[in-house]
């Protein structure tokens, strides 16, 4: 790749395909520009010119303004698009000169004087010139005048993955990596000159070369011990570095920035090297002496080559979580090998082609990851989250990460045996009201009975109670396609549940709080109200083991369950009803409680009375939560609330005093 700094002293490029922007971090967003130009190179013989400026016009537009913070030092970014196959990389010098040209000027004397383009890709949103009057529209209209073609990246292109500069600093700000190198499509790059330090570190056995970062601007990961890669001359080399003030040897405020290079005894003061950041391995803390600092840095050694180890074996490079598909189908995972061994080859062999499976991995201690690289890396991505955030926690993770037009939730315990993602996308595909749909799910063990996690669709009782077509309360039915109806229903299992992701982006993500249960339950009353429609689809069948995670007899499931029901009543119940039905409810919980007693669950008996506690400890905060939720109602909602699926029928009375066995029996 050859690079130009200077404006004035280009070569006379006559066939050339153009992108501008300021590309810092070359973020997957800012691939897609990339690649499409080059595509469009290949075919017609044009070369690549990509046109970034330098000082960024943040620096010259506002120089006073100290919180600029750049994913990339110009060398950083000359490096990864050199990586990305660009022929030429001008940087132009950015100058209050140059700002004040206008959209006009801007064409003439800057795109077409210096670089004559037969043919400018450009994103949807890119805007130039004075007051930033210039956008995709005024190049359209002056095509045929300089003898140059546009293209427009669509937005929904370069938003595939929600990717944005702001989002990686916003990781990088607070320490998440792995999600920062996942939108960037790369590691993290770090560059800089090795400096004298007080070689402290030869006297406890890790020798450092103290980096010293030239661009003032330059983002920096907050205070920690790192893995890194880092590149000497043309070698590279593992390591670990340190971000921090030195708490044990000093008491410095000054933040050094030290790399510890393996098996490497070479001498490197002043020379540039340059590191890409793997991941974050623990927190900056004093040690009591330096015996103990020495414990502690062999214990990150080993900790960082054993993750470098694990990267250097994956044969998935990152930038593929990118790829382009309608349908993302995410396996959130936790310490499930057992069941991601069982049951994934089923879902990757029925998985049609516009769909890709992605696995989320919260934190296992299992042998999870080495599984899925060993067994299923050719037909799945793979995503680490660093802990375990629980099923809403890790599905918000994920959501930040993919973003294709649906979303399909899909536990690690389910078999699929037919074709059954079509009759799904198709239901979506033919209205925009269908906010969400799930499938007929039966029960694994014993499949022609109802599963109790979901059954053939969700509704909800006059109180509040939410239970299935095919399960009552703890009764399930056996399936005689009695329920082949496609249908509209209240709410739709998380177990296999397919939603339309603008209207994540719309009314929100998961609710955290809850960890896990009620969660689905939540989000669909949401869209509910607002006028959308959930549906049942009895093409679609999935055979669900349920209970992998907690069992359904479990006081800690008991617990989520009361607590988040009761939640979901104050946040999304009418306003004339709210009160009645929290108070009725709290009544009807404090019977279950009698019917645990009289069965001898006492651990279920306290569950109830903690979820109660953890209700009205919080009840402040879920009133206000009640409030935003119907702002953003009355920002999107498109009719009045839709309440098919909501039954007049009371449960408790239904079950325990009529007999009521089946949702038939309604």
């Amino acid at each position: 790749m050859k690079t130009y700094n200077d404006i004035h002293n280009l070569p006379s490029f006559k066939n050339t395909i153009i992108t501008i922007g300021s590309f810092d971090g070359v973020h997957l967003g800012h691939q897609k520009i990339l690649t499409e130009m080059k595509n469009i190179a290949s075919k017609t013989g044009l070369e690549t010119v990509v046109i970034t400026f330098s000082p960024h016009p943040r620096q010259v537009i506002f120089p006073n303004d100290n919180s600029l913070e750049l994913l990339n030092s110009d060398d950083e970014k000359r490096n990864l698009l050199e990586e990305n196959g660009i022929d030429n990389l001008v940087f132009v010098p950015f100058t209050v000169a140059f700002s004040q040209l206008s959209a006009d000027e801007y064409i003439e004397k800057f795109i077409v004087q210096h670089f004559a383009p037969k043919h400018i890709v450009i994103g949807y949103d890119h805007q130039f010139g004075l007051n930033r009057a210039g956008d995709i529209r005024h190049l359209n209209s002056v095509q045929e005048k300089y003898g140059f073609s546009v293209t427009e990246i669509k937005k929904e292109i370069i938003d595939e993955i929600v990717i944005s500069s702001s989002k990686i600093r916003k990781a990088i700000q607070t320490g998440d990596i792995t999600a920062a190198n996942t939108l960037l499509g790369t590691e993290y790059p770090l560059s800089g000159k090795v400096i004298h330090g007080q070689k402290i570190g030869n006297t406890i056995g890790f020798p450092t070369a103290n980096l010293k970062i030239e661009n003032k601007f330059k983002l920096i990961p907050p205070n920690g011990v790192y893995a890194v890669t880092i590149k000497v001359g043309q070698s590279t080399h593992k390591g670990m570095m340190y971000i921090g003030n030195r708490p044990t040897l000093d008491d410095s405020d000054q933040r050094s920035i030290e790399i510890n290079i393996f098996d490497f005894n070479q001498d490197i003061y002043n020379k540039d090297v340059s590191l890409k950041i793997i991941s974050f391995i623990r927190e900056s803390k004093p040690f009591d002496d330096l015996h103990s600092l020495k414990t502690q840095l062999h214990k990150d050694k080993l900790h960082v080559k054993q993750v470098l180890a694990d990267v250097s074996q994956s044969t998935k490079p990152v930038e593929k979580v990118h790829v382009q598909k309608k349908v993302a189908v995410v396996i959130l995972n936790y310490n499930g090998a057992k069941y991601l061994e069982d049951f994934l080859p089923s879902v990757i062999k029925h998985l049609p082609e516009y769909a890709q499976i992605y696995v989320g991995d919260n934190g296992s201690t299992d042998d999870s990851i080495q599984l899925l690289e060993e067994k299923f890396s050719d037909d799945i991505e793979i995503i680490k989250l660093p802990e375990n955030y629980g099923f809403t926690g890790g599905y918000n993770k994920l959501l930040e990460l993919i973003k294709l037009p649906y979303f399909l939730f899909l536990n690690s315990d389910v078999e699929i045996k037919s074709n059954w993602i079509e009759p799904l996308f198709k239901k979506m595909e033919s209205s925009d009201k269908i906010a969400a749909c799930q499938p007929k799910v039966l029960a694994q063990r014993n499949p022609d009975t109802f599963e109790h996690a979901g059954a053939a669709g969700g509704m909800m009782d006059v109180m509040g109670y939410p239970l299935c077509r095919g399960r009552f309360f703890t009764e399930v039915e056996k399936d005689t396609r009695q329920y082949e109806d496609d249908c509209q229903i209240f709410w739709a299992t998380g177990a296999a549940m397919l939603v339309r992701y603008e209207l994540v982006e719309k009314f929100g993500v998961l609710e955290d709080y809850y960890f896990a249960h009620h969660e689905e339950i939540d989000w669909c009353w949401r869209l509910k109200n607002a006028g959308y429609e959930i549906h049942y689809v009895a093409d679609s069948v999935v055979y669900h083991v349920g209970g992998g995670t907690l069992d359904y007899n479990s006081p800690r499931k008991t617990y989520y369950n009361f607590r988040n029901s009761l939640i979901n009543i104050i946040k999304n119940e009418s306003s004339s009803r709210v009160i009645p039905v929290f108070i009725g409810r709290l009544f009807l919980d404090g019977l279950a409680g009698v019917l645990f007693l009289s069965k001898g669950q006492f651990g279920n008996i306290w569950a109830i009375v903690r979820a109660h506690w953890a209700v009205f400890l919080k009840l402040i905060f879920w009133i206000k939560r009640r409030k935003e939720l119907q702002s953003i109602n009355n920002k999107y909602a498109i009719g009045s609330p839709n309440t098919k699926g909501r039954l007049s029928n009371f449960l408790f009375w239904e079950f325990y005093i009529r007999k009521h066995k089946k949702y038939s029996d309604l």
